[in-house]
C-alpha cells in the first residue's frame, strides 16, 4: 500500500515526531545517522555509555503522554475502556429491571464493550509500533512502512447470546481491497471455509417448510403445491396417474424439506 510507505518515509520529518527525535538525540547525545551509515550504527551500538532500553522507554513515554497522536475523544475513550472489564457491566442501576430485560441490556453492553475493547490493543500496538519506528530511525536513519492496522482493521467480537460478529473498521485512507481480504480471512477463520449455500430449490421449498412448522400435513402441502404448479400434475384427478404424481411429489417434498432443514441447522443451528 503506497500510503503506508509514504507515511513511513515522512515519519522523521513529521511535526509531531520531529520534536521527540530531536529531544532524544540531544538528551542522549546521539548523532544524526543516514541510512547508508550502517558501519556507524554498529559503532554506536557498541557504545556502552548509552542505555538503549532507556532510550526506547523514553520515546514511548513521550508518545503516550503527548496529546498529538490521538484525538482527545479517542484518548478519553481509551482511558475509559481501560477502567472497565468484561465482568463489570452488570451495573447496580439495572437492578430494578426484570431479569429478562436486565440480561438483554447486559448482553448489549457486553457486545458494545467487545467492539470498543478492540481499541485497547489497537492503540497499544500503535504506541509500540510508533516507538519502534522512531527508535529505529534514530539508531539507523532508516524508516519502515506504517502498518496496515493504522488504516483499518477487521475483528471478531461477541454479539448477543454468545454469537460472533465479524466487524470491519475502515477509514477514509483504508484500502478497500486490503480490508476485503482481511474480512474474508477472518470470516473463514471464525466460521470455517465450507459454508452451506442456499439453492433455488431451498427457496422454493421454504414456504412448505413453514407449513410443516405450522403443523400442516404432507398431503395438505402437496395439494397446495398442485394448486401452484398444476402443469406438473395430470389434469384429471380421478386417475391412477394423478395418484402416482401425488405420491411422487410427497416423497420429493419430504426430501427437499429435510435438505432445507439440514442446511438451516448448519447455518444457524446450535453450534455447541
Amino acid at each position: 500500500m503506497q500510503l503506508s510507505e509514504l507515511l513511513g518515509k515522512l515519519l522523521p520529518g513529521h511535526q509531531d515526531t520531529l520534536p521527540i527525535i530531536n529531544a532524544i538525540r540531544e538528551k542522549y547525545q546521539i548523532p544524526e545517522i543516514l541510512p547508508e551509515d550502517e558501519d556507524f550504527t554498529k559503532i554506536l551500538l557498541s557504545n556502552n555509555e548509552i542505555d538503549w532500553q532507556a532510550v526506547r522507554n523514553d520515546i514511548e513515554q513521550q508518545i503516550r503522554e503527548s496529546d498529538l497522536f490521538l484525538p482527545p475523544a479517542t484518548k478519553m475513550l481509551y482511558k475509559n475502556i481501560q477502567a472497565i472489564n468484561n465482568n463489570s457491566v452488570d451495573f447496580p442501576e439495572l437492578a430494578p429491571l426484570d431479569e429478562r430485560t436486565r440480561n438483554a441490556v447486559i448482553s448489549m453492553f457486553r457486545m458494545i464493550y467487545g467492539l470498543y475493547s478492540q481499541i485497547i490493543p489497537s492503540i497499544d500496538d500503535m504506541y509500540n509500533t510508533l516507538t519502534d519506528m522512531i527508535f529505529e530511525n534514530i539508531l539507523t536513519g532508516k524508516t519502515r512502512e506504517a502498518p496496515q492496522d493504522w488504516f483499518g482493521k477487521v475483528v471478531a467480537i461477541p454479539s448477543f447470546e454468545g454469537e460472533t460478529l465479524i466487524v470491519a473498521m475502515a477509514g477514509e485512507f483504508s484500502d478497500p481491497k486490503v480490508i476485503t481480504e482481511q474480512f474474508k480471512s477472518m470470516y473463514t477463520k471464525t466460521f470455517g471455509k465450507d459454508r452451506p449455500a442456499l439453492t433455488d430449490m431451498n427457496l422454493k421449498t421454504a414456504e412448505f417448510l413453514a407449513m410443516k412448522l405450522q403443523g400442516k400435513s404432507l398431503k395438505y402441502m402437496v395439494e397446495r403445491y398442485a394448486d401452484k404448479y398444476p402443469d406438473q400434475f395430470p389434469k384429471n384427478k380421478d386417475t391412477k396417474a394423478y395418484d402416482d404424481a401425488v405420491t411422487k411429489h410427497k416423497a420429493t417434498m419430504k426430501k427437499n424439506i429435510q435438505r432445507l432443514q439440514d442446511a438451516l441447522d448448519l447455518m444457524i443451528g446450535d453450534k455447541n
